[in-house]
């Protein structure tokens, strides 16, 4: 009996020890280099004080810009995931617009991945729908209320057809001269587009632009690079866009699937799930 209550003893003893261990104790095993232990610490100094910004900020210039030979383990993940939590949180609209582009999309923990992931989808859609809503109902002056930060115009390219024909139709309604903008339409329109509109698309675009020079810019374009979109393959994006071969890929596997960032010069990087591009990042 006394045996037993001794090793219980021991057992209670040792996860007291486990749950006081600190970042030191881990360095002191060799668990954790002083420098993984000075970027733990000072995350969450930031996090604490309600300046995740600030973590965000370090983390890109560190890791992203400068490429730290510091290796990111399962603590520092932690501290910069919370930290990318608050500040989406805090403002999801200021997020994408102001630090989408400074995020480690593929150091972040999968749930938050996945909400930062899935929020953007959904307002994908609903930008989508706002500017469906405008041309369906021919309300064209409803069109200078929707606000759609330049990230999901850039990134998706429906979305950025059926903009530029709302924006087309709402100039249009103010008597203004829309000949070069249907012009620039029909540069990113190609003429087998079946997505949103593309039988009002097509027609504009025919009214304006002879079918044969449409037809024959799109051929020849078909020999030069497509530009780069949420959607495309990862080998798509390799021998179709100028992106090309990355300079570096980080792999993972996660309960979503595979995980990949592509890491290229002039601190760009594009993010792909299960081979297909989900996010694109540039240093502008």
């Amino acid at each position: 009996m006394k045996k037993y209550i001794s090793i219980l003893f021991m057992l209670v003893l040792s996860a007291c020890g486990n749950e006081a261990d600190t970042l030191s104790d881990k360095v002191n095993r060799g668990e954790l280099s002083l420098e993984q232990k000075e970027i733990i610490e000072e995350y969450q100094k930031f996090n604490d004080e309600g300046k995740s910004d600030m973590v965000l900020y370090r983390h890109y210039k560190d890791f992203m810009e400068e490429h730290s030979m510091v290796k990111i383990n399962d603590e520092i993940k932690e501290e910069y995931s919370r930290a990318v939590e608050i500040v989406f949180d805090k403002d999801i609209e200021n997020f994408y617009r102001s630090y989408h582009n400074q995020v480690d999309y593929f150091t972040l923990d999968e749930e938050t991945y996945a909400r930062i992931m899935g929020k953007k989808e959904e307002k994908v859609k609903e930008f989508k729908s706002d500017i469906s809503n405008v041309i369906t109902s021919k309300r064209f002056e409803d069109f200078k209320d929707i606000k759609i930060d330049s990230l999901f115009i850039s990134e998706n390219l429906e979305l950025n057809i059926i903009y530029e024909f709302a924006e087309i139709q709402y100039m249009e309604s103010l008597g203004s001269d829309v000949g070069y903008t249907i012009l620039k339409l029909s540069d990113i329109v190609a003429p087998n587009y079946t997505g949103m509109f593309n039988k009002e698309i097509k027609e504009m675009i025919l009214l304006n632009v002879p079918r044969e020079v449409w037809q024959y810019s799109h051929k020849v374009n078909a020999n030069t690079y497509i530009p780069i979109t949420i959607g495309l393959t990862d080998q798509e994006v390799l021998h179709k866009t100028s992106w090309g071969k990355p300079n570096r890929v980080n792999k993972t596997e996660t309960a979503y699937g595979t995980r990949e960032q592509w890491v290229y010069s002039n601190f760009k990087y594009l993010y792909f799930e299960d081979g297909y591009l989900v996010a694109i990042q540039t240093s502008n």
